[in-house]
């Protein structure tokens, strides 16, 4: 193995280098128009896995790539599971009403306007001033350390 995973993905049809991909006996598995809409030609003989695999378009990351994405994966889980303890969420399904968007969060420029961009989106939790301060210091530290 090469240290690389498969990832499926959504193929952005806007990439002039993507025409067609050739399936079974020959027969064109995808197709761009000049639209830019991605057609799926079902029209081969032999319906098999390989065949119905062929619709997904699969990219390789390298092993340090998914080791970032598995990080800001974890953070986000994270983040997730602590701001249903702030908002005092209690069953599975309930849902706070905040959204803490970590592309946002790393756009700020500094410091002080990540923890004022938290502050704001945090006015309304239901635990208390600390817990929410705490909060928003781990999260700066993962941040730093993971991000």
């Amino acid at each position: 193995m090469d240290g690389s995973e498969s990832v499926d993905l959504v193929h952005d049809s806007t990439d002039s280098s993507f025409e067609k991909m050739n399936g079974c006996n020959g027969c064109n598995m995808v197709s761009r128009h000049e639209t830019g809409i991605v057609h799926f030609d079902d029209s081969c003989d032999i319906d098999t896995e390989k065949n119905r695999k062929a619709k997904y378009l699969t990219a390789k990351y390298g092993a340090h790539q998914m080791q970032l994405i598995r990080k800001r994966l974890a953070v986000e889980d994270w983040v997730d599971e602590r701001l249903k303890v702030l908002y005092c969420c209690e069953e599975a399904d309930a849902s706070y009403d905040t959204d803490v968007d970590l592309d946002e969060l790393l756009d700020c420029e500094t410091e002080s306007e990540q923890r004022q961009y938290l502050k704001e989106k945090l006015r309304n939790a239901k635990r208390p001033k600390y817990e929410v301060q705490q909060f928003i210091e781990e999260l700066l530290k993962k941040a730093r350390e993971t991000l």
